[in-house]
């Protein structure tokens, strides 16, 4: 069954299969593959302290959709990333335009912010990550996922197998070709990963469901529904059925035309919205359903005007998303028969499943017309660059490969690596409610931190003398505060070893009721620069991404008045770095963490 599933994957038939190809790769860098995000319609610009929220477009590189949500997050004072609204998933590896929600209310601050303030806030504690790439809009409500009108991108294919020249004469056959029959709307590897790997692991984990009994099919089940990176898995295992399905029609010669029981819907326009707010992809109408026979009877301007919008791209037939509640074609139809056949062929998952794991089906557009692409291709230094708008949830490589004729494996080999979690200028076709984020610290480098200290001015040194030999020693003590049973606060705190603090005294001080010293190494994975107890050092407070705002330093102020250097370990390699206590100071403030001293009475 894996097998044969893997095979198809790799073999998704070209509509020009009988034109050459140009080859070639994309993304060399992140210049190389641009994506903008057509904005959705404008807000309602009402200003309410109680609900206020900024749409602000932010231009950024080498950063995913969800890493900067989170260090919008961490900017504001919020502990992950659920305040922040988007529309949709953006590719890392690109220069990408995307519009994002903030809340006008900052944790950090206390207070509310203008717009003005808000943007002068995210280009200075993003040093320069973060771009505001135009005016920001006001409005009641926080972005969602699916509310923009679609993507633009513009794309540099180097390496050609063939002259530029060359290459552009071939690109225009193939073009021509295309705007008659139209491209098919396969889903990208990027959601199913190489060899559709992501789809077979999400058709293991329906099995595993459906064949599970009692007690152990509900815990399997929560597990599966609690985590992002699992439900997307199983989006991954209906686009897998939706390419499958398309594929086999595009092979039996049925893509250009229609057959009984096809499911018409209006072509998706990028950038265009219907008049009473939702987007033409968002429109919940009934579909059309054809009918060859019913066609000879029916009004014959009306028949004529079906096939005539089909043949120009503005109507086109759907395919299936598997899940439950997805609408079938009629019983006994061409249509509903190659459905059938393709579902039974691959897996025997039954709608029960998909209802117990909320997998809503639905249908997806499978052909695109190039009539609202508004495509441009020109010769450019290095190769030739693809400029074109999409709707929401195409794929730009699934367009890209009729003219390359290559597969998409061979194009990210070529280029920069990608991350599995990834997304290229894509959203998920099922909208969902998002879980928590757990954000992924990583501590700084060495190298890392020395350059950041030479930009701060800082005199340091940095040696592999034992710390025993310093003249001026340190007591480090990792705390957690708890509210209701949940960690409220992680404060990180240094004090002289000559004038050793307990628990109790920090706690005292601190103002917390609830502290108790952290021990787990798993929650120091989450909260802090280090997965062990042994990694722990006074500069696990500088991480990238910056650590979430719940974290704290609290410094002894007989430690910070003493104007001796000291030596703190970095890291578990020896290594350790000498400087005073108030230059510590002014280098973890400039990671986001926010330093308190406290005053003992002794």
């Amino acid at each position: 069954m894996g097998s044969c599933v893997t095979n198809m994957s790799k073999e998704l038939p070209y509509i020009t299969s009988d034109l050459p190809g140009i080859g070639g790769s994309i993304k060399w860098v992140p210049t190389d593959f641009r994506v903008f995000e057509i904005p959705p319609p404008p807000p309602d610009g009402v200003f309410c302290k109680q609900s206020c929220h900024f749409w602000i477009p932010i231009q950024r590189e080498g950063m995913n959709t969800h890493d900067v949500q989170d260090l919008l997050a961490t900017i504001l004072g919020y502990p992950n990333g659920i305040e922040i609204g988007m529309c949709g998933l953006k590719d890392k590896d690109a220069t990408t335009i995307q519009t994002f929600s903030v809340p006008s209310f900052s944790r950090s601050l206390g207070c509310h912010l203008t717009s003005d303030e808000v943007v002068a806030v995210i280009q200075e504690q993003s040093q320069s990550r973060l771009l505001v790439a135009g005016p920001v809009r006001v409005s009641s409500k926080k972005l969602r996922r699916n509310m923009h009108l679609g993507n633009r991108f513009e794309i540099l294919v180097r390496s050609l197998s063939l002259p530029s020249t060359k290459a552009l004469l071939c690109v225009r056959s193939i073009q021509a070709r295309l705007e008659e029959t139209g491209w098919p709307n396969y889903y990208g590897d990027q959601r199913m990963g190489k060899g559709s790997r992501n789809g077979l692991r999400g058709l293991r984990m329906l099995e595993s469901v459906q064949n599970a009994k009692g007690g152990a099919r509900k815990r399997l089940r929560n597990s599966i529904t609690r985590s992002q990176q699992k439900t997307l898995l199983l989006s991954a295992y209906s686009s897998l059925y939706f390419n499958i399905w398309l594929a086999r029609r595009v092979e039996k010669g049925n893509f250009e035309t229609l057959i009984d029981g096809d499911l018409l819907e209006p072509a998706k326009v990028p950038g265009q919205h219907c008049p009473n707010g939702e987007t033409n992809q968002e429109t919940k109408a009934c579909p059309l359903r054809y009918n060859s026979t019913e066609m000879q009877h029916y009004d014959s301007t009306a028949a004529l005007s079906i096939l005539r919008d089909f043949k120009n791209g503005s109507l086109t037939y759907s395919g299936p998303y598997y899940g439950h509640g997805m609408i079938l074609p009629a019983e006994n139809t061409a249509a509903r028969l190659a459905e059938e056949d393709t579902a039974t062929s691959v897996s025997t998952i039954q709608n029960g499943t998909y209802k117990m794991l909320n997998m809503w089906g639905g249908r997806r557009a499978a052909r695109i017309s190039l009539k609202h692409m508004n495509l441009e291709i020109k010769e450019r230094e290095g190769g030739l660059q693809f400029s074109f708008s999409l709707p929401k949830g195409s794929y730009a490589t699934s367009f890209l490969r009729e003219f390359m004729k290559v597969s998409v494996d061979e194009v990210e080999e070529n280029a920069a690596p990608l991350s599995k979690n990834d997304k290229n200028g894509k959203e998920e076709e099922r909208p969902k409610k998002r879980l928590k984020t757990i954000v992924s610290l990583r501590p700084v480098t060495l190298d890392y931190i020395q350059e950041k200290m030479n930009s701060l001015q800082v005199d340091f040194t940095s040696s592999s003398l034992e710390e025993n030999l310093a003249p001026l020693k340190y007591k480090l003590l990792v705390l957690r505060s708890q509210a209701g049973g949940k960690s409220r606060k992680v404060i990180f705190t240094l004090c002289s070893s000559s004038n050793n603090r307990t628990i109790q005294e920090w706690s005292t001080k601190l103002g917390e009721k609830k502290t108790c010293r952290m021990m787990s190494e798993q929650d120091m994975k989450l909260s802090l620069g280090c997965s062990t107890l042994q990694e722990l050092s006074p500069f696990s407070l500088c991480t990238e991404p910056h650590l979430p705002a719940r974290v704290h330093c609290a410094i002894d102020e007989f430690l910070l008045s003493n104007s001796n250097r000291i030596l703190l370990k970095f890291g578990v390699d020896g290594h350790h770095i000498g400087l005073q206590i108030v230059d510590y100071v002014k280098v973890v403030t400039a990671f986001g963490v926010a330093v308190e001293t406290i005053k003992f009475s002794d």
